[in-house]
């Protein structure tokens, strides 16, 4: 296995199986060859939120128990601040005075039925009481304020004794689900990179690797030409916000590419060129080339594999034709 390490080690080229040093024939030719070929990135990444959700109350009240703390981690239905005060009691009192009072409706409309009463009236009766129990519910549960996802309590905005009405922001919590990696990558393959593309986050803290896939792209912010990516878990992870380590993106399965030597590649009026041998003699071809490791490089198209390309003074053999018809001035 090799790597190589772009842009000062933000991004890694992973190549798997290269050949080692070749032998050329005696004709300075060598045989283009199949090898084992994954590409990969890697770069620091951390992990920032990527939305807070604000805890509110929904009643009128005072605040008599705050049990959260900032660094909390906390669960779904896990309590986090209690209500109470005169104005809190008196709205469950007077939700409780609407409730009875359709209980009562709806007992009578019932009793009534079919003399004095229709089946609409009954309806109706039964829609009251359902509202006015579903009040009820809620102003007492409003009473008691608890986490309604698993997270970790940011800041709190109240502390006990203060006076607070429907809408008041009493903490923010970081949900699990509400973080993600974010990291930067470069290189000349980065275009590659999609949503949806799996990889792993390595903690900085020597912790069990976490697998991750890639959630979003966001367009070149450098002008090295880095892109942004956003990550998310693959699996349940409780992450801190600020927590780092290392990212590990699989940009490809491992599959076949020629591979040839380093000494066959030509440019040539910005673009790479090798010669192919044959038996009709030599050939220019136009190739389009990936990563390079040690002594050859990867052909990603122009030729194939058990092709002969010329690899000992190739430069000087591709501009042949120039040096024959090249003449010094006078």
């Amino acid at each position: 296995m090799n790597i190589i390490k772009l842009c000062s080690g933000i991004s890694v080229l992973l190549v798997m199986g290269l050949p080692g040093a070749y032998a050329a024939s005696s004709t300075g030719t060598v045989a283009v060859e199949l090898r084992p070929f994954k590409l990969e990135y890697q770069a620091y990444a951390h992990v920032e939120p990527r939305n807070i959700l604000p805890i509110r109350a929904a009643a009128t009240g005072e605040v008599s128990t705050l049990t959260a703390v900032p660094g909390l981690h906390v669960g779904k239905g896990e309590l986090l601040a209690r209500l109470a005060g005169p104005e809190y009691d008196a709205e469950v009192a007077a939700a409780r005075a609407r409730w009875q009072a359709a209980q009562v409706a709806l007992s009578t409309t019932r009793h009534n039925y079919p003399d004095f009463s229709t089946v609409q009236d009954l309806a109706s009766a039964d829609a009251v009481y359902k509202e006015a129990h579903a009040a009820l519910t809620r102003i007492r549960a409003a009473g008691k304020v608890r986490a309604p996802v698993p997270g970790t309590v940011l800041t709190l905005n109240m502390s006990t004794g203060e006076r607070v009405s429907p809408g008041t922001t009493l903490l923010r919590l970081l949900p699990d689900n509400g973080v993600w990696l974010r990291a930067s990558l470069y290189g000349a393959d980065t275009s590659r990179i999609h949503a949806g593309m799996r990889g792993r986050f390595y903690p900085q803290d020597g912790t069990a690797a976490i697998p991750v896939r890639v959630h979003a792209v966001v367009p070149p912010q450098t002008v090295g030409g880095g892109v942004s990516i956003a990550c998310v878990a693959d699996t349940t992870a409780i992450w801190q916000d600020g927590e780092a380590g290392t990212l590990v993106i699989a940009a490809s399965p491992v599959q076949q590419l020629p591979a040839v030597p380093n000494a066959a590649l030509v440019m040539d009026q910005g673009k790479w060129w090798v010669l192919l041998s044959d038996t009709h003699g030599l050939h220019r071809q136009p190739v389009e080339i990936g990563p390079s490791v040690g002594e050859w490089t990867f052909i990603r198209h122009g030729v194939q594999a058990d092709e002969r390309v010329v690899a000992v003074n190739a430069y000087l053999l591709f501009h042949a034709d120039i040096s024959r018809h090249y003449s010094p001035p006078d």
